[in-house]
């Protein structure tokens, strides 16, 4: 009797340290479970981090060879004035050029796709860019850091956020700026592109340096906050905006010229994507 009681006890230690070295080995498991998952997906986005990197040199290298491809620029609605001769200009003189409108209006990819124009037409003209990362460009343009960097008779791109003053600078300091870059572009010959989105924000003293005022889609109020002279420009041009589909309007602007006045479309550049604008401040 007494050694049934001593065989029951010790079947029940033995059944309970089973039990323990179970429940241990089912903590180690999920344990090399959860360790093993972690690994892999750690292991995955590192190849998928790879194959990224490894596409984006893939694309930054095709970019760098594309030579500026000339994608002409179509002329919707003539209001005023001979669109060649303004192409003509456009093509061949050194221009200051403000191109406004809201953000997200393709303000970018029009200055850019200019520029592209101009440089496919002009072998000897180089292209430069303030503010965008070189790697985003084709080797063709060039990012600079000052309008000093820039060749004679060459072509930059710049947005008015890119000319940068420190917070406690007031924007008269700012419009000081923006009337030496245009002096500069006058003296260098250089063709100047400068994007805003309101002209309200550059002093009219800067803005009557300017040859010709492209504008992109206005915003909500866009035509309330402009200066005098650009707020009734922009009041029809509005009119013409809304006439448009809203899937379409983003290859939509308004040329503002001595020599033509009109709506036009252009094509994206052959370098774009949405990084540069991005890029862009």
């Amino acid at each position: 009797m007494t050694r049934k009681k001593k065989t029951k006890s010790g079947n029940k230690v033995l059944k309970f340290l089973w039990n323990i070295i179970k429940f241990f080995f089912r903590i180690l498991k999920n344990i090399l479970v959860w360790c093993g998952k972690i690994i892999y997906e750690s292991f995955s986005a590192g190849v998928k981090k790879t194959k990224n990197t490894i596409h984006e040199v893939q694309k930054e290298a095709s970019i760098s060879k594309n030579p500026p491809e000339y994608k002409k620029i179509k002329v919707f609605e003539s209001v005023e004035g001979d669109f060649k001769d303004f192409e003509y200009r456009l093509n061949n003189k050194s221009l200051i050029i403000t191109i406004a409108g809201r953000r997200g209006s393709g303000k970018s990819t029009l200055a850019f796709k200019i520029m592209e124009n101009i440089l496919a037409k002009n072998d000897k003209r180089i292209g430069f860019a303030m503010g965008v990362k070189q790697s985003l460009l084709p080797a063709w343009i060039k990012t600079i850091t000052s309008i000093e960097d820039v060749g004679n008779n060459g072509v930059l791109v710049v947005d008015e956020g890119a000319i940068s003053f420190g917070s406690r600078n007031s924007m008269s300091k700012k419009n000081k700026g923006l009337g030496e870059l245009l002096a500069i572009a006058r003296h260098k010959d250089i063709t100047l592109l400068l994007i805003t989105q309101n002209t309200s924000m550059i002093d009219k003293n800067v803005l009557n340096l300017c040859d010709s005022i492209l504008l992109k889609e206005g915003s909500l109020l866009q035509d309330k906050m402009e200066r005098s002279a650009i707020k009734s420009l922009y009041t029809k041009v509005v009119k013409k905006f809304k006439s448009i589909d809203k899937k379409e309007r983003i290859k939509f602007f308004y040329i503002y010229d001595d020599d033509f006045e009109g709506m036009c479309h252009s094509d994206l550049p052959s370098f774009w994507n949405e990084n540069v604008s991005k890029n862009q401040a």
